[in-house]
């Protein structure tokens, strides 16, 4: 790893794929499908990846960022419709809230004091948010992952894998790291995210995906009357920094999900202070893929599942939206989405209570994440 190219970050290869993709698409109507998704600020152009099982659902990502564009999944009466909410143009993704769809790295969440240590040296870290007048970064800083075009490495009928090199120093973190993010649906309708991830000097690593979803479809209708099951008997309750505080058990409190009930205590929890989000350890967590929660819309029958190998499955009700910035079908209200978040939690490089995310020469970091879509 010592002598990695960093050409690689550049996008590779795409003239091939698209002739090898399109070849295929034309033979029927299922599989994978590139087009031309318009260009960044910079120039840079971009792809949208769509693929489609046999049952006519479908799954569109974007190399800018690794954003999910759209998940068409049936109701119960086989209706298509699409459950994700944000945005359908390339220029609303990199001008507008840069979060909404996207991979998040080389550490998803937040960093406390945008500083980490390894092996007793002092890595500062760029920052992008100040809170009670300490750097914090979140989501791996102001040129965090969402900001780059991949490269599309390799490509099959239901999958596309994308990559890019993470130069050493890439805000602020050391080492040069090859990452690697595929996704794969399947004729189960079932959305699979692989993260991959090695480097050439020791270094924090916790890859995600901020995707807001609503079971009852894209249109903006409020995501709160749906019901949520969550499998964790502990949350993590968060500072004014929203940096994780305490550890509590969610029994007797608003965020007591183990049986499925309606979202709607969680727009505004008072546990000692105002959280605005649910954060929850998984229970009896030992890295294997196990279903962390589920989402329900009983109108339409559809029901988002979460499975992740993560310790740390996390919840936003879209509640900072306003309606004041246009969406794809219109303008983004408050509590017209949600995150499913799977990850490791928040400031882990600084509190040993929760697992490590350092990445040493050698090691391999793997996460994984799937979103089952069916109904009942």
């Amino acid at each position: 790893m010592a002598n990695l190219d960093l050409e690689m970050i550049k996008p590779s290869c795409r003239c091939f794929l698209l002739g090898a993709v399109l070849l295929f698409a034309g033979c029927s109507t299922a599989g994978l499908k590139v087009t031309a998704f318009g260009n960044l600020s910079t120039g840079e152009n971009v792809m949208l990846y769509t693929i489609t099982n046999s049952s006519g659902a479908s799954v569109s990502v974007t190399d800018y960022g690794l954003r999910i564009v759209s998940v068409m999944v049936p109701d119960r009466n086989g209706r298509l419709e699409d459950v994700v909410v944000g945005y359908g143009d390339i220029g609303s993704f990199e001008n507008k809230d840069r979060f909404v769809g996207c991979v998040l790295g080389r550490y998803a969440n937040r960093v406390d004091s945008s500083a980490v240590s390894i092996d007793g040296k002092y890595w500062p870290l760029e920052s992008n948010e100040f809170r009670d007048n300490v750097p914090v970064q979140l989501h791996g800083g102001p040129m965090g992952f969402d900001r780059f075009v991949w490269g599309a490495d390799s490509l099959g009928n239901d999958a596309v894998r994308f990559h890019r090199v993470s130069p050493d120093g890439e805000m602020g973190f050391p080492g040069n790291m090859d990452c690697h993010v595929t996704y794969t649906w399947t004729e189960e309708n079932t959305l699979r995210i692989e993260y991959e991830a090695s480097t050439d000097a020791p270094t924090y690593v916790n890859l995600s995906n901020h995707t807001y979803f609503n079971p009852r479809g894209a249109g903006g209708e409020y995501v709160m009357s749906c019901i949520l099951l969550v499998n964790a008997d502990s949350c993590i309750l968060n500072n004014a920094r929203y940096i994780p505080d305490r550890i509590i058990p969610v029994e007797g409190t608003p965020l007591d999900f183990r049986e499925p009930r309606r979202m709607d205590s969680l727009i505004e929890q008072d546990l000692g202070y105002k959280v605005p989000v649910g954060s929850w350890l998984v229970k009896n967590w030992d890295g294997s893929l196990r279903k962390v929660a589920s989402l329900k819309d009983p109108r339409s029958g559809r029901i988002i599942e979460d499975w992740t190998t993560e310790p740390n499955v996390l919840t936003f009700a879209a509640r900072s939206w306003t309606g004041t910035i246009p969406g794809k079908y219109g303008p983004l209200e408050k509590f017209s989405g949600m995150l499913l978040e799977n990850l490791h939690p928040a400031d882990s490089p600084h509190q040993s209570r929760f697992p490590s995310t350092l990445l040493r020469p050698g090691e391999k970091y793997y996460s994984c994440t799937e979103y089952r879509f069916r109904t009942e």
